[in-house]
């Protein structure tokens, strides 16, 4: 792991290839921070830039100069600098944690899943999945990219024309592409009563 980092705005910024599951299948590799806005907020680590044109060969370093970043990686001398234009059309993604809507044993349906954002331009899509339960992969939920939109709630599986799975826990996955700028995120669903 490069031994870069830099600090920043209360934050600590650093390179790291940190796995998503047990399996050891999945990472995400990019540039995390540590830290916190200010007294008032809590600590937070997060994945704050990962660029798509990285092989298999990773990061080797990386600089701050102002708010930009430069990220030496692929091990061929290749530079990115987060101010590029190719660097906003990249896709950025966003993974959320489990959510069990406040109960851990009942089963759940999911109803409705928001996405806002600034106001959509051309070239600007977004796309939402989601994981049940721990499933090993993410399913579509759809992709939404009308120009001139805030907003877009799901109703349903867009892409598969089917109705939501249920389950006890959800991971929803966000994804912007062509500079697409996600502004919030909203879920709703229904906790099924057994008897």
């Amino acid at each position: 792991m490069p031994q870069s980092k830099a600090i920043k705005n209360n934050r600590l910024f650093f390179v790291a290839k940190i796995m998503t599951n047990t399996a050891g299948t999945e990472y995400n590799e990019g540039i995390w921070s540590f830290g916190r806005k200010n007294s008032q907020y809590q600590y937070a680590l997060s994945l704050d830039y990962v660029s798509e044109n990285i092989n298999t060969s990773g990061i080797q370093t990386f600089g701050a100069a102002g708010n930009f970043f430069f990220i030496a990686h692929s091990g061929d001398g290749s530079i990115d600098k987060t101010d590029d234009t190719a660097v906003y059309t990249m896709t950025s993604l966003v993974e959320t944690q489990i959510y069990n809507y406040g109960e851990t044993e009942m089963e759940k349906r999911l109803d409705k899943v928001k996405v806002s954002f600034r106001k959509m331009l051309a070239g600007e899509s977004v796309v939402v999945k989601y994981k049940v339960d721990g499933a090993t992969t993410w399913t579509t939920i759809g992709t939404f990219d009308t120009d001139d939109a805030l907003s877009h709630t799901f109703l349903m599986e867009e892409l598969a024309g089917v109705a939501f799975k249920s389950g006890k826990e959800f991971r929803f996955q966000i994804s912007s592409t062509g500079g697409a700028e996600i502004t919030g995120f909203t879920t709703l669903a229904t906790i099924l009563q057994t008897i």
